[in-house]
């Protein structure tokens, strides 16, 4: 991946009086409130590590998303309509992440390549935990844009083997269960776990 500046973060000096003990800052070093309230809402939920990795994947994203996104001829902003988000995190897998994307059923399938970082997953997991995370906090009033809406449906969906009747419930035991090793409800979802050459 292209070394860029960034959004960076840094604790709290000692002494120093402050509701947050960790400040993600802009690359103006500016507080950049989104990130660093996505981290103290995360970090009452997972191991810390866990969200200092996400914040490593986060903030070069966001000071991307600041300088060279663009939908419809205008910059995209954290906070933009669901369509403008989905195309800056599409624009960004295939600029700065050098994956292959292909629109698929409802969502995005994404393909890795030999030059592709090996931190596409964790960018996904970031950036659909941050968006879950606004949206808890009624700081973004839209649809999640890294959901695929249709996943509910298709799955429901899902004949059983009863002709077109319903799934009966996996208690009751009288139908295979369905593999959902590869189903999630993400937008973007990584088809290959093998390179694809470029």
């Amino acid at each position: 991946m292209e070394e860029m500046a960034s959004f960076f973060h840094a604790y709290c000096p000692e002494g120093v009086n402050s509701k947050y003990r960790l400040i993600v800052f802009d690359d103006k070093k500016e507080a950049f409130i989104p990130l660093t309230v996505f981290y103290h809402d995360q970090f009452n939920r997972i191991s810390e590590s866990s969200v200092i990795a996400y914040l490593n994947t986060l903030e070069p994203f966001f000071y991307w998303l600041k300088y060279k996104s663009y939908y419809k001829a205008r910059k995209v902003c954290w906070d933009d309509e669901p369509e403008a988000v989905k195309e800056a995190v599409r624009q960004y897998l295939i600029e700065q992440m050098h994956c292959k994307i292909r629109g698929r059923d409802g969502h995005e399938g994404v393909y890795l390549t030999s030059k592709s970082s090996k931190t596409v997953q964790l960018f996904l997991s970031a950036i659909k935990g941050f968006y879950k995370t606004m949206i808890r906090l009624k700081k973004y009033t839209q649809a999640n844009p890294l959901i695929d809406i249709e996943y509910k449906d298709s799955v429901s969906e899902q004949p059983g083997e009863r002709g077109n009747r319903p799934r009966m419930p996996k208690a009751a035991g009288t139908e295979e269960p369905l593999s959902f090793r590869k189903q999630t409800d993400s937008y973007f979802k990584v088809i290959n776990e093998e390179w694809l050459t470029p």
